[in-house]
Parts: structure tokens; sequence; C-alpha cells
């Protein structure tokens, strides 16, 4: 969604309701919030003793821009870099505005004015052409920029300095000119306002309205513009409204008696929105209960606008929750497809080296800030796109890499990197990529906590992929009903992929809509982070892994109307220092129960295994023993033979080596081919008639499997060439699976049982409406 203001009103979609945009200080968590939470968790403060800090707003504008449209006017958007050392680092971009020469965008950035550092800033405008590729500035037409230090803009007569953009591939072009205005942040007040507005003007039409700040120079700034609404009845000319909240601080820098300004403009087709006139208000006379606000045009009164609801309340912060004992529950999914490269080759993200992995540099850099907010530092460890031996020839799509999916947890950072370098030795790199299995497991435990008062409880998942998704409706599906649960997702993109696929996901913009749930998403859950950018820059890789957390978190509980515990000073002490621990120790946890959810999917798959005709106590020591990795009821009707590859040895594991981000790890010696030779040799040297018959109750042997004996089968020929255990059917353990079950795709069973399975696969238990049978060459 983008705005302007002026004589004419853009928006990103032409006379389309894309509902109402705040200033980044309200609705990404920047500013005090965020910061406090950055330093809490990388524990470096920023403004050391005796620097003269402040901070400052910063707005853009554009004025008479070139038109390199050739059907419409110029889409601009601005992004904002600070150079640190040598090196542009990007701290953010505006919206996108549509069809409008002269743009007034509403995003802020908050940054900090240090009086004694030369500080330099630069901003670029672009022409967007490809919404669909946002993220990557090529595909876009570059109009100019303008390099400048801070004080320039604080010392400019009414901070605000006026530039031409400057593009040296068009000097002799006019590339119009950007504004950039600035205003000192003054006091801390975490006071939110929420009003619900009424309209009654002299014409009908599509309405909306914009709030903007005036400073003292009497400029307005746009802080907030609302959805467009049709009047209430038709032939009315009334008109009701969303309500919205705001920082009062944002409204009016802390002066009760500071003008705010409402416009009020007719959205247009043709986008040349018109501007029906201005109102004024002030914070004290909403204070003083006088709704009414009188609209003008030069000097005429066109309509009045109504307060039909306002309260005043404070915004609790993002550590107010943290420390007065909210739960975050931080969770961690890897990327095992093939894509990534060969983790023997050294271009590979996945390569063997410690120092020129990337997976383990962001599970390092990212997961050692979000686990300072995880209270009891047991993560659960996911990965997704690996083959899991001895099912080579398929990918799983969310499997435990500790091996064990009713219990996927690890022991802090150092445990993740621990089973992700076992992981990497075991398992084969496949595909495709798929997103929404990880996001389903993800969300259904969030799901399944009951959020109270009582009980805060919030999640977050750190996604790291190097950037293909196979399945992004699905995906897209799943992020859409974990909207409205207490719930964050960060994408961390590794290596050197465009990621075009991640600026859908991160709804910065527009809200996803879910084909399956047939509504949009209740709240933005999603936000991407490119490693590459940040990853030398450990303060901005702080604050853009947390840029969107904090608020987030804030929105779920305000509209679950649930404020920060109260508790005493000592208790917050004791949850400090257990948020400052960088693993668990094992004896403080013993009786740690799992989140329910776990417990019910054990139950769940026991179920289903018993109902398969699995003999429920053999199940039950199986499962004891040797845990599953993924829910494969694959590996229950083969259990016998089964060795569960991810599950690490407690002999060769030293859960007390220390993680030393800038040196290799001990014992970091990968062999990708053992699991193979051992494999291979085992299957070999079992003899076909003596490996394990599926352990089942006495009433469904004879349904699930024929005995390969004399008096059962008197004219069947000898077999020359067994099977192996993979490629044996489930049914007849005998013949070679040569049919795939549509639409579930499983290939576990011959020709000639197919008959026998009653339409039900024998690994999913899903219903099967085809049997196709396959010939190898």
């Amino acid at each position: 969604m983008g705005a302007a203001i002026g004589d004419t009103f853009t928006c990103c979609r032409k006379h389309q309701n894309t509902g109402s945009i705040a200033s980044s200080n309200q609705k990404f968590g920047i500013g005090r919030d965020l910061d406090e939470a950055v330093l809490a968790a990388t524990k470096d403060r920023m403004n050391q003793a005796g620097n003269l800090l402040s901070m400052l707003n910063l707005t853009f504008s554009c004025e008479n821009l070139p038109n390199l449209d050739t059907f419409t006017r110029t889409d601009a958007m601005c992004v904002i870099y600070q150079q640190k050392g040598n090196v542009w680092h990007e701290i953010g971009r505006t919206e996108v505005i549509m069809d409008n020469l002269n743009p007034k965008f509403i995003k802020q950035f908050t940054v900090e004015y240090h009086f004694e550092e030369r500080q330099k800033f630069r901003v670029a405008v672009y022409d967007v052409d490809d919404f669909t590729a946002r993220a990557s500035l090529e595909s876009h037409d570059f109009v100019g920029s303008y390099e400048f230090m801070l004080h320039e803009i604080v010392t400019s007569k009414d901070q605000r300095l006026r530039v031409p953009l400057q593009n040296d591939k068009e000097k002799y072009r006019k590339n119009g000119f950007i504004v950039i205005t600035g205003e000192e942040v003054q006091g801390n007040s975490n006071e939110m306002l929420e009003l619900q507005l009424n309209g009654n003007f002299a014409q009908s039409g599509f309405l909306f309205f914009i709030i903007c700040k005036t400073l003292p120079n009497k400029e307005s700034i746009p802080m907030y513009k609302s959805e467009i609404k049709e009047p209430v009845q038709q032939g009315n000319f009334s008109f009701r409204w969303n309500p919205f909240k705001m920082l009062t601080s944002a409204l009016s820098n802390e002066e009760e008696d500071r003008p705010i300004n409402i416009e009020i403009y007719q959205s247009q087709k043709n986008n040349n929105h018109k501007n029906l006139g201005t109102g004024q208000f002030t914070l004290r006379q909403i204070r003083e209960g006088n709704g009414q606000i009188d609209v003008f045009k030069i000097q005429k009164k066109i309509g009045s606008v109504q307060i039909f609801k306002y309260e005043f309340f404070k915004r609790y912060s993002f550590l107010e929750y943290v420390f007065g004992g909210c739960q975050i529950n931080l969770s961690i999914a890897v990327d095992f497809t093939l894509s990534n490269g060969e983790p023997t080759q050294p271009d590979s993200l996945h390569y063997f080296d410690y120092q020129r992995n990337e997976y383990i540099q962001a599970i390092n850099s990212v997961g050692q800030i979000l686990q300072y907010y995880d209270s009891d530092k047991q993560i659960p460890f996911y990965g997704f796109g690996g083959s899991i031996p001895p099912y080579k020839d398929r990918a799983s799509h969310c499997f435990a890499v500790n091996g064990d999916i009713f219990n996927p947890e690890v022991d802090g950072i150092e445990g993740v990197i621990e089973a992700y370098q076992h992981a990497c030795k075991n398992i084969k790199l496949y595909g495709p990529t798929y997103f929404s299995e990880v996001l389903k497991m993800v969300v259904d435990v969030a799901s399944n906590q009951q959020v109270s008062q009582e009980n805060q409880q919030y999640f977050i998942l750190l996604l790291i992929t190097d950037g293909i998704i196979n399945d992004i409706q699905k995906t897209i599906d799943e992020v859409v009903r974990g909207s409205n649960l207490p719930l964050s997702i960060i994408i961390v993109g590794v290596g050197n992929e465009n990621f075009k696929s991640m600026d859908v996901l991160d709804a910065d913009d527009e809200p996803l809509y879910s084909n399956v749930h047939k509504k949009y998403m209740e709240r933005d859950i999603v936000q991407f982070v490119p490693f590459r950018e940040f990853k030398n820059n450990p303060i901005q890789l702080a604050k853009q892994t947390l840029e969107e957390v904090p608020n987030q978190l804030i929105s779920y509980f305000e509209k679950a109307k649930i404020v920060p515990k109260q508790v005493r000073e000592e208790q917050k002490q004791i949850i400090k220092r257990q948020l400052s621990r960088q693993r668990t120790l094992k004896e403080e946890n013993k009786q740690q129960e799992l989140p329910p959810y776990f417990e019910k999917l054990k139950e769940e798959f026991i179920q289903k295994s018993i109902e398969m005709g699995i003999n429920k106590q053999d199940l039950l020591n199986f499962l004891n023993k040797e845990s599953i990795p993924e829910l494969n009821y694959e590996i229950v009707l083969d259990m016998r033979n089964y060795k569960n590859v991810l599950k690490i040895n407690p002999k060769q594991n030293n859960s007390n080596a220390q993680i030393k981000p800038n040196r290799p790890q001990q014992n970091y010696d990968y062999k990708y081919e053992d699991y193979q030779e051992e494999s291979v040799h085992e299957f070999d040297q079992t003899d076909a008639n003596s490996r394990s018959r599926i352990p089942m109750q006495n009433n469904n042997r004879q349904s699930i499997r024929s005995h390969k004996t004399q008096e059962v089968l008197p004219k069947q020929p000898p077999l020359v060439h067994k099977p192996s255990a993979q490629d044996e059917c489930k049914i007849c353990f005998s013949n070679k699976n040569n049919t795939v079950l549509v639409p579930c795709g499983h290939k576990c069973v011959c020709f000639e049982c197919s008959s026998k399975i009653k339409n039900i696969c024998p690994i999913c238990r899903k219903n099967v409406a085809q049997v196709v049978k396959v010939f190898e060459t």
C-alpha cells in the first residue's frame, strides 16, 4: 500500500480498498521499544556514556519526478541507506505510491543522531515496474539519489532539506527533487489513542481520510491513511470508518495543543483523488469530549467528522510482557534441499567447513538473538526437504533433526548446531522445497496452547532457507491460519538468491489471502531477513531480526486484551537471569514436560498404527527404544529393520562442548557416505526369509500380508532375486512394489496386492482414487 498527499492522493491499488496505512513507528515496532529489545538481546550498549544522543524522525517526499511510464505516471519508492565504514547498509524502504509525480510518503524512519559523529545517509528513488519482484532493485527504473549528512537536516531551516535528485546516467534529464524532513522525538510516552470516526458530507461517493501532524513550520506530515468507505446506506451521505490506534506522541510530539489535520478525499478510478477539504483538532479537544470536527474547503464548510469513539490507554512494551513472565517459545527449521548444493562442495551452503557454512553462521547470529527471549532454552528443531535413510527416493518435508518427532527439542543454540552437524552427515539433500508442512507443525503447536492472562505464551519460528519455494499457496494458507495465533515467523535467506517469493510472504504492503480458509490474514506475522546484507553488522542484524516481532507480539496481546503480568522486582531479576543463560542445564529440567501437542501427536500416530494392524506393545517398545524422526508409517511397518540415523549417541555427543563462533568445531568430521555403506551392507546380508515380520494382532495378520510358506503358495516358484527391504511390497513382503497410489503418491504395494488394500493407502491412510502400475527400464 502506498499513499501521497497534496492535490491528489494515490493508493497502491487503483480504486480498491487496500486498508489503512500507519507510519512505521507504530506498525513495525521501531523506536524505543525495538531499541531496548535489541540492546537486551545483544547486551551491547550503542549509546556509550558521554555521547550526545537523540532520536530523529525522518520523512521523505518528492517533487516534479520525471514520468518514466508510458501509459501511467511514475510509481515511486524510496530506499534509505546508512554508511558504516565504507559499506552502505539498507535501513528500510518506503511504501510504493502509484501514478504520482509529487508523492508524500507515510512511512517514517527513526534514527539516532549523535552530535559528535559524521553520520552519512543516502536516499535513492525508484520507479517500481515489477510488483512481484519488489525486493530486487535491478527490476526497477532508477530515478535518482542524494547523499547527505544527518547534521544537514538538523541545521537546515525548519529541519527541512530540499535538493535535486542526482543520476549520473541521466545528467541532462530533470530528475526532480527529494524533500527530507526531520523532527526530534520528544519524550518517552507510550500512551495510545484509539479513534473511530463518522463523517457527514454534502456529496456521496467513496471516501477516505488522512491524519497529518503539523510541524512548527506549519507543514503537514502524513501519519495515517484510512480504508476507503462507501456511504452507510445508498442515498445517504453518512460514513463510518474502522477504528484505528496511534501513539499520541506520534500525533503531536507530546504537545497537547499542537494542531492535527484530517484531510478528506473522494476516491476516483483514474487515480486523481479529489481533495474535499480539511479539518483540524487537538488532543486536548478530544480529552475534553469535544467530538465535532468541521471540514472546510477554501473557508466553506463542506461537512463534518464526528469522533464516534475514543479511548486513551497505555501501550505496553515488548519487554514489559517478557519480563512479566510471558513465555517466548523459539522453534528453528532448516532447509535440507538439493538446491543448497552438496555439502562436500565448497560452494554449498551446507559446506563442511565451519567458517564458510552460512547455515551455521545464521543459526549462531540470528538464533542467539532470538534465544535470549526463550526462557527454558529448549528449542524444537525441524528440517525439511531432506531424504532420510533408508528411504532415499523421497523427501521428508517435516522431520525432527534430533531424530524424535515426538520430542524435537534440543538444548539451546549449541544443541541446535550439534544436531545440525550430525544430520548433515546422515541425510541426503533432496527436494522439492515445501514450507507448508513445517509451518503446519508450528501453527498446530501454537493453536493447542490455551493463551490467557495467566498463561502468556508466544511462539517464534526461525526458518532458514536458500530462497526457493515450491508450495507457495499452501504456505500462504498456513500463514493466514497462524495470523490469529500467538505466532511470529522470521524467514532468514542465506545464499545469493533474489528471494522473490519471500517478498510475497513478507506482506508489508498487501495482506495475504487464503483460498482454503476464505479470508485475509488478520495481522502481519512474517518478517524476511536477507542474511548476506547484515551478517557483518550484528547490531543491524539484531534490528532487522526483531524489527516486526515486538509489534506483532503486542498487537496479538492487545487484541486478546491481555496485559503484562505484574511481578515483583526480585521475580523480574530471576527472569532476566534465566533469559541470559545460553542453554538450560539438564539437571534443572529433568521433570520438564513437552507441550501437550506432542503428546497428542504421539497418541494419534499410535492409534493409526494400531488400526493398520500393528501390535500396540511392540510399537510402544520400539518408539521408546528407537524413536522416529518423522510421521512416516513405513517405519513401523518395517520397524525391526529400521535404524534411526538422526538419533545422536549420547556417548559421542559432548553436551557440554562450547560453540566458538570464530573457530571451527571439534568433531566436525563429516563422512557423508558412511550411512550408505552401512545400510547397503546390512540389507545385503539379510536373508529374505528371515526379514522381520510385522508384529500384528492375530485377527489382522492375514488381512495385511500372506505367509510365504509352501502350503499357502504351493505353485509359486522360489524367488531368485529378492527385493530390498525398501522396495518390497508392504502387504505380501515377497514381490517388488510396482504401483503408485494416487493422489498420495506412495509406492508401497505390488500390483497383485493393490486390490487388497480396500482403497486405503497403508502408509498415510488416505483414500486411493487410482492405482497406477509403473515399469522400470
